[in-house]
């Protein structure tokens, strides 16, 4: 009894730790998110015509979907430049902490 209620909380907390179902879109696409959740998509790119530009988002973004192979750049300024956080192809990540306000390829 008590292996089968361990082994019924342990499904519920990695359930609660997956993304929301929310986080979908077309294979090839650059995600990103308003909330660390992704319960709120802001905007997707297609990553084969992204080329090596900048590019701004519509409003902050706290979580991306790389769905994608390409690696990126997210920077908290609107013209990529300052501080940055890297992500490789085929990655998702959120990041509360940090403002995301444009993104390029790298």
């Amino acid at each position: 009894m008590r292996l089968a209620a361990a082994a019924f909380a342990a499904a519920a907390v990695a359930t609660a730790a997956a993304p929301a179902s929310a986080a979908t879109g077309p294979s090839g696409t650059v995600n990103f998110y308003a909330d660390a959740w992704f319960t709120t998509q802001i905007a997707a790119y297609d990553a084969a015509t992204l080329g090596k530009g900048c590019h701004r988002l519509p409003s902050v973004a706290h979580a991306e979907w790389n769905d994608s192979n390409v690696a990126i750049e997210v920077h908290t300024t609107t013209d990529c430049t300052g501080h940055a956080l890297h992500f490789p192809a085929n990655d998702i990540h959120s990041f509360i902490r940090f403002d995301a306000r444009s993104f390029r390829v790298v």
